[in-house]
């Protein structure tokens, strides 16, 4: 009976690992999640109907960018910055990216593309030095 007792506690182990990984994918995913949550409030509240451009889902993609670049830069800031943090950062440009289209009426995939081609320039310059 332990050992069937320690086989689940070993796999419910690895999955808690695998999905947060740290502490600081913890406080990233909890971080995210709270904010989905206050930006489905916020948009219940007066003062996001009186702007058409700032519902629920704009509030979102503007924090959680916010969060995930935030995040980002503070695992690079840390004592192990050699962490792969590439996927974070792009996806809080992303969706920084999206939320000011939202926000500025300029159309979503001219904004997004812009910055996807300015990561890629970036991916480039770092891959090939400054012989570019």
């Amino acid at each position: 009976m332990t050992d069937n007792n320690q086989s689940m506690d070993s796999r419910q182990s690895k999955f808690e690992q695998r999905l947060v990984g740290s502490r600081g994918n913890a406080i990233t995913w909890a971080a995210l999640f709270l904010w989905g949550a206050v930006s489905l409030i916020l948009d219940t509240m007066d003062f996001t109907h009186n702007n058409p451009n700032w519902d629920a889902g704009t509030i979102f993609f503007l924090g959680a960018g916010a969060i995930l670049v935030i995040s980002a830069l503070a695992v690079l800031s840390g004592p192990s910055p050699h962490r792969r943090v590439g996927f974070r950062f792009i996806l809080g440009l992303v969706f920084l990216g999206v939320g000011l289209a939202r926000v500025t009426n300029i159309n979503e995939n001219e904004v997004v593309a812009a910055i996807l081609v300015l990561i890629a320039a970036g991916i480039l310059w770092r891959a090939f030095g400054r012989k570019i």
